[in-house]
């Protein structure tokens, strides 16, 4: 009896052809299996809730030094606060958006005194206070200043 069953088992496994089977080696033809859905496309950032990677202040890179956080900003849209790290100090305060404009105001931080990179972090808070407008291109934003001018570049990321 086994013998027989175990046949004719081969039987209906041999009966189905190998172009009707998925890549799972299910029938292809079995009606519940949805299609595959195609990989979903990478959204663009935008402004809020993206975590902003300062790469360069002024035209200049900018530095990440030895036991310091990157330099970064995070808008948030719902409270209008931005938050982040100079690199050695944090950084809070608000913002006011209309359209391409773009003002940070209120900005506070706390007050240590690291080694390196106090220049770059003075010269991170006075852009921001300086900044104007904004520009996202891809994965980077740009703010510049009342005159046009480009005062600071930061690359879409994720918290290092």
């Amino acid at each position: 009896m086994v013998d027989a069953v175990l046949g004719a088992l081969a039987l209906l496994v041999f009966a189905v052809p190998a172009s009707a089977l998925d890549s799972d080696g299910a029938s292809a033809s079995h009606a519940s299996r949805a299609p595959a859905a195609a990989p979903a496309a990478k959204k663009p950032p935008t402004l809020r809730k993206t975590y902003w990677k300062l790469v360069a202040l002024d035209g200049k890179p900018a530095r990440t030094f030895k036991d310091q956080r990157e330099p970064h900003v995070v808008l948030d849209g719902t409270e209008m606060r931005v938050s982040g790290s100079g690199g050695c100090n944090n950084l809070v305060g608000g913002f006011e958006q209309d359209g391409a404009h773009l003002r940070f105001t209120q900005m506070a931080g706390t007050m240590m005194m690291c080694p390196e990179g106090m220049e770059q972090e003075a010269a991170l808070v006075k852009a921001l206070e300086s900044a104007a407008r904004f520009r996202i291109a891809g994965d980077a934003l740009t703010l510049i200043d009342a005159r046009g001018k480009a005062i600071a570049k930061f690359r879409a990321g994720t918290p290092r």
